[in-house]
Protein backbone atom coordinates (compact mmCIF):
# COMPACT_ATOMS: atom_id res chain seq x y z
CA UNK A 1 0.00 0.00 0.00
CA UNK A 2 2.88 2.37 0.83
CA UNK A 3 4.44 1.67 -2.57
CA UNK A 4 1.20 2.56 -4.33
CA UNK A 5 0.98 5.82 -2.36
CA UNK A 6 4.53 6.78 -3.27
CA UNK A 7 3.83 5.90 -6.90
CA UNK A 8 0.79 8.16 -6.96
CA UNK A 9 2.76 11.06 -5.50
CA UNK A 10 5.57 10.44 -7.96
CA UNK A 11 3.22 10.52 -10.94
CA UNK A 12 1.69 13.79 -9.80
CA UNK A 13 5.11 15.36 -9.35
CA UNK A 14 6.15 14.10 -12.79
CA UNK A 15 3.06 15.72 -14.30
CA UNK A 16 4.03 19.11 -12.91
CA UNK A 17 7.62 18.72 -14.06
CA UNK A 18 6.35 17.90 -17.55
CA UNK A 19 4.26 21.05 -17.55
CA UNK A 20 7.23 23.21 -16.63
CA UNK A 21 9.49 21.61 -19.22
CA UNK A 22 7.32 22.08 -22.31
CA UNK A 23 8.24 24.95 -24.65
CA UNK A 24 6.96 26.74 -27.78
CA UNK A 25 3.31 26.82 -26.71
CA UNK A 26 0.81 29.64 -26.50
CA UNK A 27 -0.97 30.91 -23.40
CA UNK A 28 -4.15 28.95 -22.62
CA UNK A 29 -7.16 29.74 -20.44
CA UNK A 30 -9.72 27.33 -19.03
CA UNK A 31 -13.38 28.15 -19.71
CA UNK A 32 -16.05 26.40 -17.63
CA UNK A 33 -19.64 25.69 -18.69
CA UNK A 34 -22.54 23.39 -17.84
CA UNK A 35 -24.53 20.91 -19.92
CA UNK A 36 -28.04 22.25 -20.55
CA UNK A 37 -29.44 19.66 -22.97
CA UNK A 38 -28.60 16.17 -24.24
CA UNK A 39 -30.30 14.54 -27.24
CA UNK A 40 -29.24 11.98 -29.85
CA UNK A 41 -25.52 12.28 -29.15
CA UNK A 42 -25.69 16.08 -29.27
CA UNK A 43 -24.87 18.14 -26.18
CA UNK A 44 -25.67 21.82 -25.61
CA UNK A 45 -23.79 24.16 -23.24
CA UNK A 46 -24.76 27.38 -21.49
CA UNK A 47 -21.78 29.38 -22.79
CA UNK A 48 -20.71 30.39 -26.29
CA UNK A 49 -18.97 33.10 -28.29
CA UNK A 50 -19.07 35.61 -25.45
CA UNK A 51 -16.94 33.21 -23.38
CA UNK A 52 -14.37 32.73 -26.16
CA UNK A 53 -15.64 29.33 -27.36
CA UNK A 54 -15.22 28.60 -31.06
CA UNK A 55 -16.08 25.82 -33.52
CA UNK A 56 -13.71 22.79 -33.34
CA UNK A 57 -12.60 23.48 -29.76
CA UNK A 58 -11.94 20.25 -27.85
CA UNK A 59 -14.11 19.73 -24.76
CA UNK A 60 -13.74 17.67 -21.58
CA UNK A 61 -16.93 16.85 -19.68
CA UNK A 62 -16.79 15.77 -16.03
CA UNK A 63 -19.79 13.54 -15.36
CA UNK A 64 -21.51 13.13 -12.01
CA UNK A 65 -20.28 9.52 -11.85
CA UNK A 66 -16.66 10.69 -11.71
CA UNK A 67 -15.68 9.78 -15.27
CA UNK A 68 -14.63 12.15 -18.01
CA UNK A 69 -15.95 12.17 -21.56
CA UNK A 70 -14.75 13.99 -24.68
CA UNK A 71 -16.41 16.06 -27.38
CA UNK A 72 -15.83 18.78 -29.92
CA UNK A 73 -17.67 22.06 -30.55
CA UNK A 74 -19.60 21.92 -33.83
CA UNK A 75 -21.59 25.17 -33.72
CA UNK A 76 -21.71 28.15 -31.39
CA UNK A 77 -23.86 31.22 -30.75
CA UNK A 78 -23.27 34.14 -28.41
CA UNK A 79 -24.63 32.33 -25.36
CA UNK A 80 -24.58 28.60 -26.22
CA UNK A 81 -22.56 25.91 -27.96
CA UNK A 82 -23.43 22.55 -29.51
CA UNK A 83 -21.05 19.61 -28.99
CA UNK A 84 -20.58 16.35 -30.81
CA UNK A 85 -19.45 13.47 -28.59
CA UNK A 86 -16.47 11.49 -29.84
CA UNK A 87 -16.92 7.74 -30.49
CA UNK A 88 -16.82 5.76 -27.27
CA UNK A 89 -17.56 8.81 -25.12
CA UNK A 90 -20.03 8.37 -22.29
CA UNK A 91 -23.25 10.38 -22.52
CA UNK A 92 -23.29 13.17 -19.92
CA UNK A 93 -26.24 14.41 -17.89
CA UNK A 94 -27.78 17.86 -17.69
CA UNK A 95 -25.79 19.94 -15.20
CA UNK A 96 -22.46 18.16 -15.73
CA UNK A 97 -19.42 20.41 -15.66
CA UNK A 98 -17.52 21.17 -18.86
CA UNK A 99 -13.99 22.48 -19.38
CA UNK A 100 -12.68 23.98 -22.63
CA UNK A 101 -9.08 25.12 -23.12
CA UNK A 102 -8.89 28.20 -25.35
CA UNK A 103 -6.08 30.57 -26.36
CA UNK A 104 -6.01 33.51 -23.93
CA UNK A 105 -5.79 35.88 -26.87
CA UNK A 106 -9.50 35.37 -27.51
CA UNK A 107 -10.43 36.92 -24.18
CA UNK A 108 -8.25 40.03 -24.38
CA UNK A 109 -10.41 43.15 -24.77
CA UNK A 110 -9.63 45.56 -27.57
CA UNK A 111 -8.05 48.87 -26.65
CA UNK A 112 -10.18 52.02 -26.92
CA UNK A 113 -10.59 52.98 -30.54
CA UNK A 114 -9.10 49.70 -31.76
CA UNK A 115 -11.01 47.32 -34.01
CA UNK A 116 -10.51 43.86 -35.39
CA UNK A 117 -8.35 43.88 -38.54
CA UNK A 118 -10.21 43.86 -41.83
CA UNK A 119 -10.31 40.35 -43.28
CA UNK A 120 -10.42 41.43 -46.92
CA UNK A 121 -10.25 44.51 -49.09
CA UNK A 122 -12.87 45.53 -51.62
CA UNK A 123 -12.21 43.82 -54.96
CA UNK A 124 -11.40 45.82 -58.05
CA UNK A 125 -14.49 47.17 -59.78
CA UNK A 126 -15.61 45.16 -62.82
CA UNK A 127 -17.79 47.09 -65.33
CA UNK A 128 -19.46 43.80 -66.35
CA UNK A 129 -20.70 43.17 -62.80
CA UNK A 130 -23.75 44.85 -61.21
CA UNK A 131 -22.73 48.06 -59.43
CA UNK A 132 -23.74 46.94 -55.91
CA UNK A 133 -22.40 43.40 -56.03
CA UNK A 134 -19.11 44.18 -54.20
CA UNK A 135 -21.14 45.10 -51.11
CA UNK A 136 -22.06 41.44 -50.73
CA UNK A 137 -18.53 40.07 -51.18
CA UNK A 138 -16.45 38.51 -53.91
CA UNK A 139 -18.25 36.46 -56.54
CA UNK A 140 -18.21 32.70 -55.75
CA UNK A 141 -16.08 31.79 -58.75
CA UNK A 142 -13.40 34.30 -57.63
CA UNK A 143 -13.15 33.19 -54.01
CA UNK A 144 -10.00 31.50 -52.88
CA UNK A 145 -10.09 27.79 -52.11
CA UNK A 146 -8.86 27.27 -48.54
CA UNK A 147 -8.31 23.96 -46.76
CA UNK A 148 -8.49 23.85 -42.96
CA UNK A 149 -9.18 21.39 -40.17
CA UNK A 150 -7.35 19.09 -37.82
CA UNK A 151 -5.97 15.57 -37.65
CA UNK A 152 -5.72 13.95 -34.23
CA UNK A 153 -4.48 10.84 -32.47
CA UNK A 154 -6.10 9.60 -29.26
CA UNK A 155 -4.61 6.97 -26.96
CA UNK A 156 -6.31 5.97 -23.72
CA UNK A 157 -6.33 3.06 -21.34
CA UNK A 158 -8.22 1.87 -18.29
CA UNK A 159 -6.31 -0.51 -16.03
CA UNK A 160 -8.52 -2.22 -13.44
CA UNK A 161 -6.48 -3.99 -10.77
CA UNK A 162 -9.48 -5.73 -9.22
CA UNK A 163 -10.31 -9.38 -10.04
CA UNK A 164 -6.86 -10.22 -11.33
CA UNK A 165 -6.51 -7.19 -13.58
CA UNK A 166 -8.62 -6.09 -16.55
CA UNK A 167 -7.34 -3.62 -19.14
CA UNK A 168 -9.28 -1.69 -21.77
CA UNK A 169 -7.37 0.23 -24.46
CA UNK A 170 -8.50 2.67 -27.14
CA UNK A 171 -6.48 3.88 -30.10
CA UNK A 172 -8.07 6.21 -32.61
CA UNK A 173 -7.02 8.39 -35.52
CA UNK A 174 -9.38 11.11 -36.73
CA UNK A 175 -9.64 13.81 -39.35
CA UNK A 176 -11.84 16.91 -39.55
CA UNK A 177 -11.47 18.64 -42.92
CA UNK A 178 -13.06 21.65 -44.58
CA UNK A 179 -12.36 23.14 -48.02
CA UNK A 180 -14.03 26.34 -49.13
CA UNK A 181 -14.99 26.86 -52.77
CA UNK A 182 -13.80 23.39 -53.81
CA UNK A 183 -15.35 23.47 -57.30
CA UNK A 184 -15.17 27.17 -58.16
CA UNK A 185 -18.84 27.86 -57.44
CA UNK A 186 -18.59 28.85 -53.79
CA UNK A 187 -19.77 26.58 -51.01
CA UNK A 188 -17.79 24.25 -48.77
CA UNK A 189 -16.84 20.59 -48.60
CA UNK A 190 -16.44 19.06 -45.14
CA UNK A 191 -15.76 15.67 -43.64
CA UNK A 192 -15.23 14.20 -40.20
CA UNK A 193 -14.01 10.62 -39.84
CA UNK A 194 -12.36 8.46 -37.21
CA UNK A 195 -10.94 4.97 -37.18
CA UNK A 196 -10.35 3.28 -33.86
CA UNK A 197 -9.42 0.01 -32.20
CA UNK A 198 -10.71 -1.15 -28.83
CA UNK A 199 -8.71 -3.82 -27.02
CA UNK A 200 -9.95 -5.81 -24.02
CA UNK A 201 -7.40 -7.69 -21.94
CA UNK A 202 -9.08 -10.02 -19.44
CA UNK A 203 -7.46 -12.50 -17.03
CA UNK A 204 -7.01 -16.02 -18.42
CA UNK A 205 -8.40 -15.02 -21.81
CA UNK A 206 -6.89 -13.96 -25.14
CA UNK A 207 -6.92 -10.28 -26.04
CA UNK A 208 -10.05 -9.20 -27.86
CA UNK A 209 -9.75 -6.48 -30.52
CA UNK A 210 -12.59 -4.55 -32.12
CA UNK A 211 -11.87 -2.32 -35.12
CA UNK A 212 -14.39 0.29 -36.21
CA UNK A 213 -14.60 3.22 -38.58
CA UNK A 214 -16.99 6.12 -38.12
CA UNK A 215 -17.77 8.61 -40.90
CA UNK A 216 -19.63 11.34 -39.05
CA UNK A 217 -19.72 13.88 -41.86
CA UNK A 218 -19.08 13.89 -45.60
CA UNK A 219 -20.97 16.68 -47.33
CA UNK A 220 -20.92 19.56 -49.78
CA UNK A 221 -22.78 22.77 -49.01
CA UNK A 222 -23.46 25.63 -51.37
CA UNK A 223 -25.28 28.90 -50.64
CA UNK A 224 -26.62 30.00 -47.28
CA UNK A 225 -24.69 33.27 -47.46
CA UNK A 226 -25.71 36.93 -47.60
CA UNK A 227 -25.41 37.11 -51.38
CA UNK A 228 -26.95 33.67 -51.89
CA UNK A 229 -29.48 32.81 -49.15
CA UNK A 230 -30.68 29.62 -50.86
CA UNK A 231 -28.78 26.80 -49.16
CA UNK A 232 -28.23 23.23 -50.37
CA UNK A 233 -26.30 20.50 -48.61
CA UNK A 234 -25.67 16.98 -49.91
CA UNK A 235 -24.09 13.91 -48.32
CA UNK A 236 -23.85 12.88 -44.66
CA UNK A 237 -24.30 15.74 -42.21
CA UNK A 238 -26.10 16.89 -39.11
CA UNK A 239 -29.20 18.71 -40.26
CA UNK A 240 -28.39 22.40 -40.26
CA UNK A 241 -31.47 24.30 -39.20
CA UNK A 242 -32.82 21.67 -36.79
CA UNK A 243 -29.92 19.57 -35.42
CA UNK A 244 -32.47 17.92 -33.12
CA UNK A 245 -33.40 15.72 -36.11
CA UNK A 246 -29.94 14.15 -36.13
CA UNK A 247 -27.67 12.88 -38.91
CA UNK A 248 -28.92 12.34 -42.44
CA UNK A 249 -27.54 10.70 -45.58
CA UNK A 250 -29.33 12.81 -48.14
CA UNK A 251 -30.10 16.41 -49.03
CA UNK A 252 -31.32 19.51 -47.21
CA UNK A 253 -32.61 22.70 -48.82
CA UNK A 254 -33.45 26.02 -47.19
CA UNK A 255 -34.09 29.64 -48.12
CA UNK A 256 -34.47 32.91 -46.27
CA UNK A 257 -36.97 35.73 -46.39
CA UNK A 258 -35.99 39.41 -46.39
CA UNK A 259 -36.50 39.55 -42.59
CA UNK A 260 -34.20 36.60 -41.91
CA UNK A 261 -36.84 33.89 -41.41
CA UNK A 262 -35.92 30.47 -42.82
CA UNK A 263 -37.92 27.68 -44.44
CA UNK A 264 -36.84 24.42 -46.03
CA UNK A 265 -37.00 20.63 -46.26
CA UNK A 266 -34.78 17.55 -46.10
CA UNK A 267 -34.88 13.96 -47.30
CA UNK A 268 -32.61 10.96 -46.81
CA UNK A 269 -31.57 7.95 -44.78
CA UNK A 270 -31.00 8.10 -41.01
CA UNK A 271 -27.76 6.47 -39.76
CA UNK A 272 -28.22 4.32 -36.68
CA UNK A 273 -27.07 5.99 -33.42
CA UNK A 274 -24.15 3.61 -32.90
CA UNK A 275 -20.41 4.15 -33.56
CA UNK A 276 -20.47 2.55 -37.02
CA UNK A 277 -23.39 4.78 -38.10
CA UNK A 278 -24.84 2.10 -40.38
CA UNK A 279 -27.45 3.48 -42.77
CA UNK A 280 -30.27 2.22 -44.99
CA UNK A 281 -32.99 0.80 -42.72
CA UNK A 282 -34.51 4.17 -41.83
CA UNK A 283 -35.67 6.94 -44.17
CA UNK A 284 -36.93 10.39 -43.19
CA UNK A 285 -38.57 13.41 -44.81
CA UNK A 286 -38.90 16.72 -43.02
CA UNK A 287 -40.12 20.25 -43.67
CA UNK A 288 -39.65 23.26 -41.41
CA UNK A 289 -40.06 27.00 -40.86
CA UNK A 290 -38.14 29.23 -38.46
CA UNK A 291 -39.50 32.74 -37.87
CA UNK A 292 -37.11 35.51 -36.87
CA UNK A 293 -38.17 38.87 -35.46
CA UNK A 294 -35.13 40.65 -36.93
CA UNK A 295 -31.93 40.10 -38.84
CA UNK A 296 -30.01 39.71 -35.56
CA UNK A 297 -32.19 36.71 -34.54
CA UNK A 298 -32.85 38.03 -31.05
CA UNK A 299 -36.23 36.27 -31.04
CA UNK A 300 -36.86 33.17 -33.12
CA UNK A 301 -39.22 30.25 -33.00
CA UNK A 302 -39.27 27.27 -35.29
CA UNK A 303 -41.42 24.27 -36.14
CA UNK A 304 -40.54 21.12 -38.06
CA UNK A 305 -42.45 18.01 -39.06
CA UNK A 306 -40.53 14.79 -39.64
CA UNK A 307 -41.97 11.53 -40.99
CA UNK A 308 -39.83 8.36 -40.85
CA UNK A 309 -40.05 4.85 -42.30
CA UNK A 310 -38.28 1.73 -40.99
CA UNK A 311 -37.58 -0.90 -43.65
CA UNK A 312 -40.42 0.55 -45.71
CA UNK A 313 -42.96 0.63 -42.87
CA UNK A 314 -44.41 3.84 -41.46
CA UNK A 315 -42.61 4.61 -38.17
CA UNK A 316 -42.57 8.05 -36.57
CA UNK A 317 -44.63 11.20 -36.91
CA UNK A 318 -42.60 13.82 -35.04
CA UNK A 319 -43.16 17.54 -34.49
CA UNK A 320 -40.37 19.68 -33.00
CA UNK A 321 -40.79 23.24 -31.81
CA UNK A 322 -38.04 25.63 -30.67
CA UNK A 323 -37.95 29.07 -29.07
CA UNK A 324 -34.81 31.19 -28.71
CA UNK A 325 -34.98 34.60 -27.07
CA UNK A 326 -32.07 36.92 -26.38
CA UNK A 327 -34.07 39.50 -24.47
CA UNK A 328 -31.04 41.68 -23.71
CA UNK A 329 -27.37 41.44 -22.87
CA UNK A 330 -28.35 39.95 -19.51
CA UNK A 331 -31.09 37.40 -20.29
CA UNK A 332 -31.52 34.60 -22.82
CA UNK A 333 -33.85 31.60 -23.12
CA UNK A 334 -33.71 28.41 -25.20
CA UNK A 335 -36.46 25.76 -25.35
CA UNK A 336 -37.09 22.66 -27.47
CA UNK A 337 -40.14 20.38 -27.46
CA UNK A 338 -40.50 16.99 -29.20
CA UNK A 339 -44.13 15.92 -29.81
CA UNK A 340 -45.01 12.50 -31.25
CA UNK A 341 -48.28 11.62 -32.95
CA UNK A 342 -49.53 8.02 -32.69
CA UNK A 343 -52.13 6.49 -34.98
CA UNK A 344 -53.67 3.13 -35.91
CA UNK A 345 -50.28 1.64 -36.88
CA UNK A 346 -48.91 2.02 -33.34
CA UNK A 347 -49.64 -0.90 -31.01
CA UNK A 348 -48.51 0.38 -27.57
CA UNK A 349 -49.11 4.10 -27.31
CA UNK A 350 -52.61 5.54 -27.32
CA UNK A 351 -53.75 7.41 -30.42
CA UNK A 352 -53.07 11.12 -30.36
CA UNK A 353 -50.26 13.51 -29.42
CA UNK A 354 -47.68 13.02 -26.68
CA UNK A 355 -45.02 15.42 -25.40
CA UNK A 356 -42.07 13.04 -25.67
CA UNK A 357 -39.28 15.37 -24.67
CA UNK A 358 -38.90 18.94 -23.49
CA UNK A 359 -35.85 20.98 -22.50
CA UNK A 360 -35.54 24.59 -21.44
CA UNK A 361 -32.56 26.61 -20.26
CA UNK A 362 -32.39 30.23 -19.25
CA UNK A 363 -29.43 32.43 -18.40
CA UNK A 364 -29.71 35.66 -16.44
CA UNK A 365 -26.69 37.87 -15.84
CA UNK A 366 -27.71 39.48 -12.55
CA UNK A 367 -24.71 41.84 -12.64
CA UNK A 368 -21.47 42.27 -14.50
CA UNK A 369 -19.88 39.70 -12.17
CA UNK A 370 -22.64 37.19 -11.44
CA UNK A 371 -25.17 35.06 -13.32
CA UNK A 372 -27.93 32.51 -12.77
CA UNK A 373 -28.75 29.52 -14.99
CA UNK A 374 -31.97 27.51 -14.80
CA UNK A 375 -32.58 24.22 -16.63
CA UNK A 376 -35.59 21.93 -16.89
CA UNK A 377 -36.25 18.79 -18.90
CA UNK A 378 -38.81 16.04 -19.26
CA UNK A 379 -38.62 12.83 -21.26
CA UNK A 380 -40.78 9.88 -22.19
CA UNK A 381 -39.78 7.16 -24.64
CA UNK A 382 -41.41 7.13 -28.08
CA UNK A 383 -42.75 3.97 -29.69
CA UNK A 384 -40.38 3.22 -32.59
CA UNK A 385 -39.62 0.48 -35.06
CA UNK A 386 -36.15 2.01 -35.49
CA UNK A 387 -33.28 0.54 -33.46
CA UNK A 388 -32.33 2.91 -30.65
CA UNK A 389 -29.99 2.61 -27.67
CA UNK A 390 -32.12 0.35 -25.46
CA UNK A 391 -34.97 -2.11 -25.97
CA UNK A 392 -38.01 -1.26 -23.88
CA UNK A 393 -40.97 -3.41 -22.93
CA UNK A 394 -44.53 -2.21 -23.70
CA UNK A 395 -44.99 -1.38 -20.01
CA UNK A 396 -41.83 0.73 -19.99
CA UNK A 397 -42.93 2.58 -23.13
CA UNK A 398 -46.22 3.46 -21.48
CA UNK A 399 -45.00 4.43 -18.01
CA UNK A 400 -41.26 5.22 -17.93
CA UNK A 401 -40.39 8.90 -17.68
CA UNK A 402 -37.82 11.21 -16.13
CA UNK A 403 -38.05 14.86 -15.17
CA UNK A 404 -35.18 17.12 -14.13
CA UNK A 405 -34.96 20.68 -12.90
CA UNK A 406 -31.88 22.54 -11.77
CA UNK A 407 -30.45 25.96 -11.08
CA UNK A 408 -26.94 27.29 -10.81
CA UNK A 409 -25.42 30.54 -9.60
CA UNK A 410 -21.93 31.92 -10.00
CA UNK A 411 -20.35 35.18 -8.94
CA UNK A 412 -17.04 36.97 -8.53
CA UNK A 413 -16.33 38.43 -5.09
CA UNK A 414 -13.73 41.13 -5.41
CA UNK A 415 -11.17 40.59 -8.15
CA UNK A 416 -9.85 37.11 -7.36
CA UNK A 417 -12.56 35.09 -5.61
CA UNK A 418 -15.14 33.08 -7.52
CA UNK A 419 -18.13 31.31 -5.97
CA UNK A 420 -20.74 29.01 -7.47
CA UNK A 421 -23.55 26.76 -6.34
CA UNK A 422 -25.93 24.41 -8.10
CA UNK A 423 -28.90 22.21 -7.20
CA UNK A 424 -30.53 19.57 -9.42
CA UNK A 425 -33.64 17.49 -8.75
CA UNK A 426 -34.94 14.51 -10.72
CA UNK A 427 -37.85 12.10 -10.64
CA UNK A 428 -38.75 9.00 -12.65
CA UNK A 429 -41.42 6.30 -12.50
CA UNK A 430 -39.70 4.53 -9.57
CA UNK A 431 -37.64 7.00 -7.60
CA UNK A 432 -36.49 10.58 -7.09
CA UNK A 433 -33.29 12.24 -6.03
CA UNK A 434 -31.20 15.37 -5.95
CA UNK A 435 -27.67 16.67 -6.39
CA UNK A 436 -26.09 19.68 -4.74
CA UNK A 437 -22.68 21.26 -5.11
CA UNK A 438 -20.98 24.48 -4.08
CA UNK A 439 -17.50 25.75 -4.81
CA UNK A 440 -15.17 28.56 -3.82
CA UNK A 441 -12.17 29.46 -5.94
CA UNK A 442 -9.29 31.88 -5.53
CA UNK A 443 -7.23 33.21 -8.42
CA UNK A 444 -3.54 33.96 -7.89
CA UNK A 445 -3.79 33.04 -4.20
CA UNK A 446 -0.74 30.79 -3.82
CA UNK A 447 0.82 31.29 -7.25
CA UNK A 448 0.46 33.60 -10.22
CA UNK A 449 -1.81 32.72 -13.15
CA UNK A 450 -3.46 29.90 -11.25
CA UNK A 451 -6.54 29.04 -9.27
CA UNK A 452 -7.30 26.96 -6.20
CA UNK A 453 -10.88 25.68 -5.91
CA UNK A 454 -12.68 23.85 -3.11
CA UNK A 455 -15.91 22.03 -3.95
CA UNK A 456 -18.37 20.14 -1.80
CA UNK A 457 -21.28 18.10 -3.12
CA UNK A 458 -24.02 15.69 -2.11
CA UNK A 459 -25.74 13.12 -4.34
CA UNK A 460 -28.92 11.15 -3.76
CA UNK A 461 -29.29 8.67 -6.62
CA UNK A 462 -31.13 5.49 -7.42
CA UNK A 463 -28.39 3.17 -6.19
CA UNK A 464 -26.29 5.27 -3.82
CA UNK A 465 -26.25 8.51 -1.87
CA UNK A 466 -23.77 10.49 0.16
CA UNK A 467 -21.36 13.42 0.33
CA UNK A 468 -18.19 14.17 -1.56
CA UNK A 469 -15.57 16.83 -1.99
CA UNK A 470 -12.95 18.02 -4.42
CA UNK A 471 -9.82 20.15 -4.29
CA UNK A 472 -8.50 21.34 -7.64
CA UNK A 473 -5.54 23.49 -8.57
CA UNK A 474 -4.74 24.97 -11.97
CA UNK A 475 -1.67 26.78 -13.20
CA UNK A 476 -1.00 28.55 -16.51
CA UNK A 477 2.50 28.94 -17.88
CA UNK A 478 3.54 30.64 -21.09
CA UNK A 479 3.87 27.17 -22.53
CA UNK A 480 1.15 25.04 -20.94
CA UNK A 481 -1.85 24.73 -18.65
CA UNK A 482 -1.95 22.18 -15.83
CA UNK A 483 -4.72 20.79 -13.64
CA UNK A 484 -4.33 18.78 -10.45
CA UNK A 485 -7.40 17.47 -8.66
CA UNK A 486 -8.15 15.32 -5.61
CA UNK A 487 -11.70 14.13 -4.91
CA UNK A 488 -13.42 11.76 -2.50
CA UNK A 489 -16.89 10.31 -1.98
CA UNK A 490 -18.49 8.35 0.83
CA UNK A 491 -21.65 6.72 -0.53
CA UNK A 492 -24.27 4.57 1.14
CA UNK A 493 -25.20 1.75 -1.24
CA UNK A 494 -28.94 1.27 -1.33
CA UNK A 495 -30.19 -2.33 -0.96
CA UNK A 496 -26.73 -3.51 0.15
CA UNK A 497 -25.65 -4.80 3.54
CA UNK A 498 -22.43 -5.71 5.36
CA UNK A 499 -19.10 -4.38 4.10
CA UNK A 500 -20.66 -3.13 0.86
CA UNK A 501 -23.32 -1.00 2.57
CA UNK A 502 -20.99 2.01 2.55
CA UNK A 503 -18.11 2.57 0.13
CA UNK A 504 -15.47 5.28 0.20
CA UNK A 505 -13.70 6.20 -3.04
CA UNK A 506 -10.88 8.62 -3.81
CA UNK A 507 -9.45 9.98 -7.04
CA UNK A 508 -6.30 11.85 -8.08
CA UNK A 509 -6.49 13.47 -11.50
CA UNK A 510 -3.73 15.35 -13.30
CA UNK A 511 -3.75 16.80 -16.82
CA UNK A 512 -1.52 18.93 -19.01
CA UNK A 513 -2.73 20.86 -22.08
CA UNK A 514 -0.16 22.35 -24.42
CA UNK A 515 -0.26 24.19 -27.73
CA UNK A 516 3.02 23.18 -29.37
CA UNK A 517 3.72 26.05 -31.71
CA UNK A 518 1.03 27.33 -34.04
CA UNK A 519 -0.17 23.98 -35.36
CA UNK A 520 0.22 21.25 -32.74
CA UNK A 521 -1.78 20.65 -29.54
CA UNK A 522 -1.01 18.01 -26.92
CA UNK A 523 -3.12 16.88 -23.96
CA UNK A 524 -2.11 14.26 -21.38
CA UNK A 525 -4.05 13.07 -18.36
CA UNK A 526 -3.72 10.52 -15.54
CA UNK A 527 -6.61 9.53 -13.26
CA UNK A 528 -6.10 7.16 -10.33
CA UNK A 529 -9.32 5.98 -8.65
CA UNK A 530 -9.02 3.87 -5.53
CA UNK A 531 -10.87 2.90 -2.36
CA UNK A 532 -13.34 0.19 -1.30
CA UNK A 533 -13.42 -2.46 -4.06
CA UNK A 534 -11.86 0.02 -6.46
CA UNK A 535 -8.33 0.23 -7.84
CA UNK A 536 -8.29 1.66 -11.37
CA UNK A 537 -5.97 3.80 -13.46
CA UNK A 538 -7.05 5.85 -16.47
CA UNK A 539 -4.41 7.39 -18.71
CA UNK A 540 -4.78 9.21 -21.99
CA UNK A 541 -3.02 11.24 -24.63
CA UNK A 542 -4.39 13.39 -27.43
CA UNK A 543 -2.20 14.88 -30.14
CA UNK A 544 -3.75 17.25 -32.66
CA UNK A 545 -2.43 18.92 -35.79
CA UNK A 546 -4.32 22.03 -36.92
CA UNK A 547 -3.99 23.20 -40.51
Amino acid sequence: MRIRTLLRLGLLQAAWILVSAVAWAQDLTRVEANVTSVSSGTVFLDRGLDAGIRVDDAVTIFTASGFTTDGRVRSVTRTSARLELLPGAATPNIGDRVEIMIPSERLKPLADGEHQPWESQNPAWDPNRPLLSPAFGTAPEERESVTSGQAYLRLSGTFDQQSGGRNYLLTSLGLDLRRTNPFGHGGEFSMSAEGYRRTSQLPNAPDENTDDFSLRRFSYRVGGEEDNPTRWEFGRFLQHEFPELGLIDGVEWSDKTSTGSTYGASFGAMPEPFPKLSSGDDIQAAMYYRWSADREHKLTYGAVYQNTWHKGNQDRNLFVGTLDWIASKVFSLHTVAWIDYYGPGDTVKHDGFELTEFTASGSWRTSERSSVNINASSRRYPELLRSEFVSLSPDQLLHDHIERIGAGWSSMIGTNTRTSARADFWKDQDDSGENYDASLGWKDLLWDRGELTLTGYYTDGTYSSGPGGRVSATKAWDDAFGTLMYSFTNYDQKSFAGTTATVAHQSIFASVDMALGKAWDLSIYVDDRFGDNLDTWDVGLSLQLRF
